[in-house]
């Protein structure tokens, strides 16, 4: 969800902050930079809709209200640096959603 937040523009892409926010999460989960670039390139090659699927469920399956409202802070975070008004209406679309499960 981050990698596909912060790809949305060169903005985000390119962003010191974001780049932090992104790996700071990849670290807190365990991963590597090298898995988590290996997860993204895998998803890359598969069809965007079943991807976008995939993400939803699993973050629908998210039980602490506190981790969904630390990743939604980091998702809006992301967009608002991206400078993308569709993609801060995606966030906002994509936790009113997870919230409403």
């Amino acid at each position: 969800m981050l990698a596909f937040l912060q790809g949305a523009s060169p903005q985000s892409a390119f962003n010191d902050e974001a780049n932090k926010i992104v790996q700071s999460t990849i670290s807190s989960l365990g991963l590597t930079k090298e898995e988590a670039e290996k997860h993204i390139k895998a998803s890359m090659k598969r069809n965007p809709d079943q991807e976008i699927d995939k993400i939803m469920h699993a973050l629908k399956e998210m039980q602490n209200p506190d981790s969904i409202t630390d990743l939604q802070r980091k998702c809006m975070r992301i967009a608002e640096i991206s400078g993308q008004a569709e993609m801060i209406e995606v966030v906002k679309n994509i936790f009113e959603e997870i919230r409403s499960k």
